[in-house]
């Protein structure tokens, strides 16, 4: 199937006239490109950024329509151009407002509506978080919506597709954290791709550019396969739309121990890994004498067959090693085979136990999924391979990549502020742990 994401720029409340124009011409330009389904940025209309909920009845009371108007305006115009359509609007139940998302078919039904489950930040001030999560039945199959920061959190994802989605869309307005002049998300750098290849689905995110009051965004709609590989992006600072053809296989179901599952659908709350620790050295060295002379502070010595902590516990890792933990100096260190962070579970269960720091052991760790590790639950992750070291900080981002050399060399050191992984609050009032809701998740 052809599949379209429209970028749209922010926009201000007051300018709803000029958005529906705005919707109308990207409707036209994916009818022109042959697509069958058209994705839509998170509160396309009327914008995401409202200031406040007396902002937006003020709005309201101005003459800004409500969403019945939006949605017979969308089921019209994908009447008319045969297109289905995933749209992200603001949703009104009882006074209260719900960051939605619809999905128009291309005879113009409203299929049903979506809302965000997974707040950021000041969507709090606005928003209701929503319950459900589910995919629709659609004229493609069943298809599960996701609203931006919904992708940070794998059990939802985990659910829909534990639930039958084979394809996801994901109507977002992704913030830059980065600088104005190198504009950044994680999610289009390296989650949605992660989030596609664990999972085997096809994932289109259309997202904003520019700016609404004093949140920038960065753009950078995409569309994945359902192997991750990325099959075409929007740039960072315009309105586009991006066309693919994909194909909708059989999804892959999350990979769950009854163990794990247990840990992540119970109601336990997690474990707050201790925020008072020294920073880690890490010692990549190519033997033992070859590290010998470092100094004494806490430390993971690395070398090409082995790891030791503190020079005390030695464990011996291959690809088939059991699961193992170390403490050293309050930080807790678990070790896993490589594989285990190709998918969400080991990690995610690890994490609500406390621990700061996942070492992986093997070949077989993929580096795109071990990223989304590293992020979604706030830790720092080694992957030890037979060919070098990977340290990943808990914001995703590579902080080095060391390739073993054939001879012995001096060791290299890498300082990690364990303290940070254990601040799991990466916007205001979100938590990446205690946010979930595992009543909600099934897997």
């Amino acid at each position: 199937m052809r599949v379209a994401v429209g970028q749209a720029p922010g926009v201000k409340l007051a300018d709803w006239r000029g958005s529906l124009q705005l919707l109308d011409d990207l409707i036209a330009r994916a009818h022109a490109a042959r697509a069958e389904l058209l994705v839509l940025p998170e509160c396309v209309w009327p914008a995401y950024c409202i200031g406040s909920r007396e902002a937006y009845w003020a709005a309201r009371d101005d003459g800004l329509p409500g969403p019945e108007f939006l949605l017979q305006h969308v089921s019209k115009a994908a009447r008319g151009a045969h297109l289905a359509v995933c749209v992200g609007f603001i949703a009104e139940r009882n006074r209260q407002l719900l960051n939605a998302a619809a999905f128009v078919s291309s005879g113009g039904d409203v299929v049903g509506e979506r809302y965000k489950n997974f707040l950021w930040a000041f969507d709090r001030h606005y928003f209701e978080p929503a319950d459900e999560i589910a995919p629709f039945d659609t004229e493609f199959g069943r298809v599960g919506v996701l609203i931006c920061a919904d992708l940070r959190l794998p059990e939802i994802t985990a659910t829909l597709v534990a639930r039958g989605a084979r394809l996801i869309v994901q109507p977002t307005a992704w913030v830059n954290v980065g600088t104005p002049e190198a504009p950044w998300n994680p999610q289009p750098e390296f989650l949605v791709s992660a989030r596609a290849e664990e999972f085997g689905v096809p994932v289109a995110s259309a997202s904003k550019w520019g700016r609404e009051l004093d949140t920038p965004f960065v753009g950078s709609s995409v569309i994945c396969d359902a192997a991750g590989g990325v099959l075409a992006r929007c740039g960072p600072t315009s309105t586009e739309l991006a066309v693919a053809d994909i194909e909708l296989g059989q999804s892959r179901p999350p990979q769950v121990t009854a163990v794990e599952r247990s840990a992540l659908l119970g109601d336990t709350p997690p474990e707050q890994p201790p925020q008072d620790v020294p920073n880690l050295q890490l010692v990549l060295a190519h033997n033992d004498e070859n590290a010998a002379a470092m100094g004494e502070a806490p430390r993971l010595v690395l070398t090409r067959t082995s790891a030791r902590a503190d020079f005390q516990q030695r464990v011996h890792c291959t690809s088939t090693t059991d699961h193992a933990t170390l403490k050293v100096s309050d930080i807790q260190i678990d070790v896993f085979a490589g594989d285990e962070a190709n998918r969400f579970a080991p990690l995610r269960a690890a994490a609500l136990r406390g621990t700061h720091v996942a070492l992986c052991f093997g070949d077989d760790a993929d580096d795109t999924q071990a990223r989304a590790r590293a992020l979604e639950n706030r830790i720092y992750v080694i992957l030890h391979r037979s060919q070098g070291v990977t340290v990943i900080a808990p914001s995703g981002s590579v902080i080095t990549a060391l390739h073993w050399p054939s001879t012995p060399t001096p060791a290299h050191t890498v300082s990690l502020e364990c303290s940070v992984a254990a601040q799991k609050e990466v916007a205001w009032q979100t938590h990446m742990l205690a946010d979930r809701r595992p009543r909600h998740y099934e897997f």
